[in-house]
């Protein structure tokens, strides 16, 4: 398995590194997405029930994947 990074931008909607992760873990993939088509869109549930819109890039820092992006789901539902 490759390592999961967890960029600044990725908390900008004040979701802890512990509830992404949990979201990972049961994270199923949606669409690609981004300017280049690059982002990879998952949802998953962290541990309190919580769905959490997930988006992943390859890491430019390593050999792995960042989450540059992680929303609740519900917003975007709004």
């Amino acid at each position: 398995m490759r390592p999961i990074r967890i960029t600044r931008s990725a908390r900008k909607h004040k979701l802890s590194n512990r509830r992404i992760r949990e979201a990972l873990a049961t994270a199923l993939f949606v669409r690609m997405d981004g300017a280049d088509g690059d982002m990879a869109i998952y949802e998953g549930t962290d541990a309190t029930g919580l769905e959490i819109e997930l988006g992943l890039v390859r890491d430019d820092h390593g050999e792995g994947y960042a989450v540059v992006h992680a929303m609740p789901l519900e917003w975007r539902r709004l």
